[in-house]
């Protein structure tokens, strides 16, 4: 249409609905002439959307003659519009239904006055002008907005408010050029709505985030109903991006570069109704995720490259059985001897020579794993508790020959020789004694200054002690490397040390002492004796008897 005369649509008392859409040469006078005649009639809908209307400015004078048209639904997209006037909504705004498109300028407060607005649809979004400010489109104020749909293609950037839509039910946003700039509020609104149920997010490239980015943005959703992500290059798909959709009915990833679809990842999809998993690169489907989704009806997985092999017979035997619904079906595309058959009903005719390999190297493979875990893990426990076994076999040995058998031919009288210096008299008469002496597991007797028997000189005497004991304890405390006796015991115990050809030396370091504090022989004897070191703490302790019980033990018994 080039031309309507004014007047044309003058006659009739009301109109429900008046559709010009696609009259390319219609132009804004026609369309003038258009709305004139509607003035002061009940018009229902309006749709010029793509009659070539090429508007300057639309303001409160634009529409002012549908002021009294309680107008519902105005399709005006497909046209040029410089600039949307604060006031270009005002005399329409029992507006419950708009759609348009292509425009440079825009009030932040251009559409708070549609406050009726139940389905708002944007194509084409901003045009870029040099030198523009960012303007803000904000539509938190509808709040009887229940469909939002944003299609960006070719779009400026703007800033979008739209995060306190709580009534919201569907949205669509797809292809912004730059998806970080709605991120914040897309988090917000997701969280924000209980009633969103449709989302679309396609073509907003959200292969560029990461997993836990992604995860941010979808998991714990049940009110999720639909989902769509096509076209933003998703290569992998982490596990936790569906986890609590419990809800979701329908799934669309095509047009991604899927490689895998993994285990478990549609854990929580069980009523998913149809799955659209077509035009990716898709070579293996895990067949246990259709054990969640047992309502799933319509499967489309054409346009992938699925390799034929044993792996793949899982899904195969799904596909045979479960009655799906599968849209185009899918030829393999490897290996080359399979790429006439289909995904659904490929055969491998060497298939006990071909599968049953696999299987027997997977599971040798699996053996010697097992086995050289359990070989590390005896010999991590065997060298934990290695003194213990030898301690408990010691015990039921001394217990098999009922207490102190000593080796024939050797003239000894007792089990050690304990030297030490006077503060530590209480230890030795009290701790020491009562745990070797009158243990519960094993006894030991110990010979020290107190109980040697007078007669003779006292080193000469104290010289026979040592010498009739098998093992000689060295109590080393500050006062003990201070004092000059412990000298001629150090040098008693070395000379039967070389006359008896064997380990007999113990020194218990009964507090810390600096290698720089120690005599020469001192630190001789830590290094090259068995030396046990006391501590206050009771499970050290515990270990402190166990290993000196053992060092007494060894040569303790006759050999049977």
């Amino acid at each position: 249409i080039k031309y309507i005369e004014p007047g044309a649509f003058r006659h009739g008392r009301s109109i429900r609905l008046l559709h010009l859409d696609k009259n390319y040469n219609m132009g804004l006078e026609n369309a003038r002439n258009v709305m004139n005649d509607l003035e002061n009639k009940p018009v229902e809908d309006v749709r010029l959307a793509g009659c070539g209307l090429v508007i300057d400015t639309i303001d409160g004078t634009f529409f002012k003659s549908l002021n009294a048209s309680n107008l519902k639904v105005l399709h005006i997209h497909g046209n040029s519009i410089k600039t949307l006037a604060p006031d270009a909504f005002e005399p329409i705004k029992s507006l419950r239904v708009l759609i348009l498109s292509n425009f440079m300028y825009v009030s932040t407060l251009t559409f708070n006055v549609l406050q009726n607005l139940t389905h708002f649809k944007l194509y084409g979004g901003l045009q870029k002008s040099f030198g523009q400010i960012v303007p803000t489109f904000d539509l938190n104020e509808l709040q009887h907005l229940k469909i939002l749909q944003l299609s960006l293609s070719h779009s400026a950037n703007f800033n979008l408010k739209i995060s306190y839509l709580r009534n919201l039910k569907e949205l669509l946003l797809i292809d912004a050029q730059d998806f970080e700039g709605y991120r914040g509020q897309m988090l917000q609104l997701l969280n924000n709505s209980q009633s969103l149920s449709q989302v679309d997010l396609s073509g907003n490239l959200l292969f560029q985030y990461t997993d836990m980015q992604l995860c941010q943005l979808f998991e714990n959703k049940i009110h999720f109903t639909s989902l769509i992500l096509a076209r933003n290059y998703l290569s992998h798909l982490p596990n936790c991006i569906f986890r609590g959709m419990v809800n979701l009915i329908g799934l669309v990833l095509f047009k991604n570069r899927i490689f895998t679809i993994q285990k478990d990842l549609f854990t929580n999809l069980q009523n998913l109704l149809w799955l659209d998993l077509s035009d990716n690169a898709i070579t293996f489907i895990d067949p246990g995720n259709f054990a969640h989704m047992p309502d799933l009806r319509e499967l489309y997985i054409h346009h992938n490259n699925f390799d034929c092999n044993c792996e793949l017979i899982g899904l195969r035997d799904i596909l045979k059985t479960w009655g799906l619904h599968v849209y185009h079906d899918e030829k393999c595309s490897r290996p080359e001897s399979r790429k006439h058959a289909f995904v659904h009903n490929y055969t491998i005719p060497e298939y006990l020579t071909e599968c049953n390999s696999k299987m027997l190297l997977t599971s040798c493979s699996t053996t010697g794993s097992i086995i050289l875990f359990l070989t590390i893990l005896t010999s991590v426990l065997l060298k934990h508790f290695w003194k213990d076994i030898k301690y408990i076999k010691m015990v039921r040995k001394a217990r098999k020959h009922g207490g102190y058998a000593p080796i024939h031919n050797e003239p000894i009288e007792d089990d050690a020789f304990v030297s030490y210096h006077s503060e530590k008299t209480l230890w030795v008469q009290r701790d020491l004694c009562r745990e070797l002496e009158n243990g519960e597991d094993i006894k030991f007797t110990l010979m020290y200054d107190d109980r040697i028997m007078p007669g003779g000189s006292f080193f000469t005497s104290l010289g026979n002690a040592m010498y009739s004991c098998r093992k000689i304890l060295f109590v080393v405390s500050r006062g003990w490397v201070a004092a000059a006796l412990n000298q001629f015991e150090v040098d008693m115990a070395l000379v039967k040390l070389l006359d008896d050809n064997r380990d007999m030396i113990i020194v218990l370091l009964m507090e810390h002492i600096p290698k720089a504090e120690m005599s020469d022989t001192l630190r001789m004897m830590v290094k090259h004796n068995t030396c046990l070191t006391w501590s206050d703490n009771e499970r050290q302790q515990a270990k402190f008897w166990r290993d000196l019980k053992l060092e007494l033990g060894k040569h303790y018994l006759e050999k049977p």
